[in-house]
């Protein structure tokens, strides 16, 4: 695969696969007391409570996702489309999304969502 990008890297930059940048999260919640959060393509990942359109809740949480802040939730049957947020605070979600934890060492956060949710890296998805 052709990546004309890559030799405009800044030369202290190293270049990796992604699965050296995170490591997914699989934990669930036992009593499902934390917040619940939701993913929208528009607003990224919210609390439900702040939310205002009208989605199913359910009644109990017990065996959700637990996410951290700063974890980066995408819906895997989306993801393609930018269907991914960073965690904004603690929380469960639904059991469906996968939870990745950046490697802060390696990868910003912050920067991590910029770079996967630009146009390009989307194309070579």
């Amino acid at each position: 695969m052709s990546m004309p990008w890559y030799g405009k890297l800044p030369f202290n930059w190293n270049s990796c696969r992604c699965k050296y940048l995170f490591s997914e999260r699989n934990e669930r919640s036992e009593h499902g007391n934390e917040t619940n959060l939701v993913m929208s393509q528009k607003y990224g990942l919210t609390p439900a409570d702040e939310f205002n359109e009208h989605r199913l809740r359910s009644e109990s949480y017990v065996g959700g996702k637990l996410c951290y802040e700063n974890d980066l939730v995408l819906n895997r049957l989306k993801a393609h489309l930018g269907v991914f947020s960073l965690s904004p605070q603690n929380g469960v979600i639904s059991p469906d999304y996968t939870v990745l934890v950046p490697n802060k060492e390696r990868i910003a956060p912050l920067y991590a969502q910029y770079i996967l949710k630009s146009d390009i890296c989307r194309q070579i998805a």
